[in-house]
């Protein structure tokens, strides 16, 4: 994956194209001790770098939530307006430009099940989505995207 992203860059600075690229598209779990949670969107040709995610792993201008009755089933008391990355995200090239983040908030039980299958409950899967433009922009808040694998 990785090699074809930098092909991809290569690829578009062979033709002169400003579109942007971003230094990540999906991670799952927890991130290691060790791995820097940075996300960053860059446009080689024009030297042009934002941060979307900090090397603490909070959302940079962070746009907020829209909050609705899927916080019914939220478990725990987590404070997601801070906009810290904790799970799963994903960045979804648009068609028309700009980039759906997806950020899970709460991964189904599953999630935590053991190899022996111990330690899952019937937590939901709950995904948000936001839209980025081609500067890394937020264009709107994080809404519900996915509940246990149903869009919303």
């Amino acid at each position: 994956m990785v090699m074809s992203f930098i092909k991809s860059l290569v690829e578009r600075k062979c033709r002169g194209d400003q579109n942007p690229g971003l230094n990540h598209y999906v991670t799952y779990g927890w991130r290691s001790t060790y791995e820097s949670p940075e996300i960053y969107i860059s446009i080689p040709e024009s030297g042009y770098k934002k941060v979307i995610v900090d090397n603490e792993g909070f959302f940079r201008e962070f746009p907020g939530i829209l909050r609705g009755e899927w916080t019914n089933q939220l478990r725990g008391n987590y404070d997601f307006d801070e906009g810290r990355i904790g799970f799963r995200t994903e960045f979804i090239r648009k068609q028309e430009g700009g980039y759906q983040c997806i950020w899970e908030i709460q991964p189904d039980g599953m999630y935590w099940r053991d190899q022996d299958g111990y330690g899952g409950n019937s937590d939901s899967e709950i995904l948000l989505k936001a839209d980025l433009n081609d500067k890394g922009e937020f264009e709107n808040a994080f809404c519900i995207y996915e509940i246990d694998g149903r869009k919303q």
